[in-house]
């Protein structure tokens, strides 16, 4: 593997950047959504068939970002993500009122009889972002349902083949990647919502295998293969666990002691590498890391404070909101309603 050089790490730096800002411009569009929609009748997003994407890396090692193709990548799926944002920032205001609630419900109902996102994707971008919508939508119908809400049937159909489709996409690709513990989380997220029993077996097989890939020195071999972005898939990896495990328990079932010990080797190794990269950036043959944008922060931070150590809070960059828009919204609000879930 080759050590990239600075050309490579302004690409990297630009993408991530450009990204990273465009998510703040939808984030900044939404902030008038919740006036505009409560002063109106409710207004119905547009249902999208199909999720596209468009591939954004220039090498094989999926580690160098072409700046441009990042940016029509986030313009292909734009339709689907800014109704999961409206979704979101209804689910997560506080005291939403009762127009509000039906809106999103509205909303949900609409795409659900639309058969929404179920044509598969042409390409494995459209594939890896239709998964991470359908872990998104059920952490808003989880939060939806401890709140007190009804979620009907069409709706609770139409999450579950959109998990079922994630599953289908990834449960035989390999190798098993931070993707594959992802679909594990679509597939436990699922569980709560529907108590299909496959789902809940298809999460217990992924947490066991994903597990078992962390090496005693707590890296990762097929996030190693990343490069200067080992650092980066290592940390979303850890996300996916400590997410699939608090789902897991929720519905039940434990870690083990074992399995809570490699996930702290795995959360400190990537604790370290934050406040110091060299280590890593040896093992994966690029020295230059790439550090993780704010909003990853937020899964690990709200799900897993048990397994983190100090070099998180110093050297991670944890935004003051626990908020991820890929995941779900506010990720501290997920964690409090799958523990209202547990102790019911």
């Amino acid at each position: 593997m080759m050590c990239l050089g600075a050309a490579s790490s302004k690409s990297r730096q630009a993408g991530t950047g450009l990204f990273f800002l465009s998510r703040m411009i939808i984030l900044a569009a939404t902030a008038s959504f919740l006036m505009d929609r409560e002063a109106s009748a409710c207004v119905l997003d547009p249902p999208v068939d199909r999720v596209q994407g468009v591939d954004y890396y220039l090498d094989k090692h999926a580690s160098i970002v072409d700046a441009e193709r990042q940016q029509a990548d986030a313009k292909a799926y734009r339709p689907v993500q800014m109704f999961v944002y409206h979704l979101e920032q209804i689910i997560d205001a506080d005291a939403p009122s009762s127009e509000l609630i039906s809106c999103a419900l509205q909303n949900l109902h609409s795409w659900a009889l639309s058969d929404a996102m179920l044509t598969q994707p042409e390409n494995f971008p459209g594939v890896r972002q239709r998964a991470r919508f359908s872990v998104a939508l059920n952490v808003i119908a989880l939060k939806l349902k401890v709140a007190g809400y009804s979620i009907d049937e069409p709706i609770t159909r139409w999450l579950h083949t959109l998990a079922q489709k994630a599953v289908a996409d990834f449960s035989t690709r390999k190798p098993y990647s931070n993707l594959y513990i992802w679909s594990g989380v679509n597939a436990a997220s699922d569980a709560i919502l529907t108590g299909d029993k496959a789902s809940r077996l298809y999460a217990t097989n992924v947490w066991r295998l994903g597990v078992s890939q962390i090496n005693a020195d707590g890296t990762i071999d097929v996030e190693m293969d990343r490069a200067s972005r080992a650092l980066m898939y290592h940390q979303y990896y850890l996300a996916g666990l400590l997410m699939l495990r608090s789902f897991r328990v929720a519905l039940g079932d434990q870690a083990t002691h074992g399995e809570d010990a490699k996930l702290r080797i795995l959360a400190k190794v990537v604790g370290n590498a934050l406040c110091d990269p060299t280590s890593l950036g040896e093992l994966a043959h690029a020295s230059d890391q790439e550090r993780p944008p704010p909003y990853q922060f937020a899964v690990p931070t709200a799900f897993g404070q048990d397994f983190l150590d100090a070099e998180w809070g110093r050297c991670g960059k944890i935004p003051s909101q626990l908020i991820d828009s890929g995941a779900g919204g506010d990720m501290a609000k997920a964690a409090l309603a799958l523990e209202a879930l547990r102790r019911k």
